[in-house]
């Protein structure tokens, strides 16, 4: 009989344990996806920290004077290119925002769709999450920006050249 409960116990409690490992896996962490592909093959990650967009305030020029407000709060940037078409990667890239985070803008345009989302972060202040994806045309990348964020001075980075960048100068309009 105690074999019976226990096989019963069992066959309950394991798909619920699996359940659970499957929800808490699909709520993707970007560093670990980051890292997940940096240093491998036909792949570009960059990673950018608050204190290098820091040295751009050391800058006396009024270039830099602006650039320097658009940096300011930003504690990371992280970027992943697929330098070669990988349908992997795309699928991995369209699953990273969560249900935490929120739709702000999609531009498809000749089959490159861009969709930029936001995350806030409630238990840290004004700290919250950007992520940018782009795919379906020949560029295919994940950017990922952490920090005090502020979209009318995100657009800023809109002159970075990496593909999909441009699209943030509309974006932090909206």
């Amino acid at each position: 009989m105690k074999r019976i409960w226990i096989i019963l116990l069992l066959a309950a409690v394991v798909p619920l344990a699996a359940t659970a490992q499957k929800k808490s896996a699909s709520k993707t962490d970007f560093k670990a996806f980051y890292d997940q592909y940096s240093g491998r093959e036909n792949f570009t990650a960059i990673e950018i920290t608050g204190e290098m967009l820091k040295l751009f305030a050391n800058d006396e020029s009024a270039k830099a004077k602006s650039k320097t407000n658009t940096f300011d709060g930003i504690d990371k940037i992280r970027i992943v290119v697929s330098e070669k078409p990988d349908p992997v990667f795309v699928e991995e890239i369209k699953r990273l925002p969560d249900r935490d985070f929120t739709l702000m803008t999609t531009v498809t345009e000749g089959g490159q769709h861009v969709s930029f989302y936001h995350r806030p972060y409630p238990k840290h202040g004004h700290k919250s999450e950007f992520l940018m994806i782009v795919y379906g045309g020949k560029d295919n990348l994940a950017l990922n920006i952490t920090g005090e964020i502020d979209l009318k001075n995100i657009s800023g980075l809109s002159g970075i050249r990496i593909s999909g960048m441009d699209k943030l100068d509309s974006a932090g309009k909206k």
